[in-house]
């Protein structure tokens, strides 16, 4: 069997690292890109007066004044909710998750 080189062992570890990464920033794009367009869309729809500001609305969950509009589907992007920020953060991410964030959400962890 060949010995490698300490050289040849810090390439490879770098080699999977770096497509470790990618792959990573990848399907978190991918998310990312979702959001924004399901919150440019609002934007515009607020901005044409067609939708008004969340603000004007009061929380669906609790009642208090809502901040901002909440999409529970990035791939609807016109179907959201007025939500305080609070509640925004109790009801967790859009879909679709990340493939990391699944295993969390379906197991009532966070």
């Amino acid at each position: 069997m060949k010995k490698r080189t300490l050289r040849q062992i810090h390439k490879s570890i770098a080699r999977e690292w770096k497509r470790y990464l990618l792959d990573k920033r990848n399907r978190f794009k991918r998310h990312t890109v979702l959001g924004l367009r399901a919150a440019s869309k609002i934007k515009y729809l607020v901005e044409r007066g067609l939708l008004e500001p969340a603000r004007k609305h009061d929380c669906v969950d609790c009642g208090d004044q809502a901040n901002h509009y909440d999409h529970r589907d990035y791939r609807e992007p016109c179907v959201v909710e007025p939500v305080c920020r609070g509640c925004n953060s109790i009801r967790g991410p859009a879909l679709p998750l990340l493939r990391s964030e699944q295993h969390l959400w379906t197991r009532g962890i966070r």
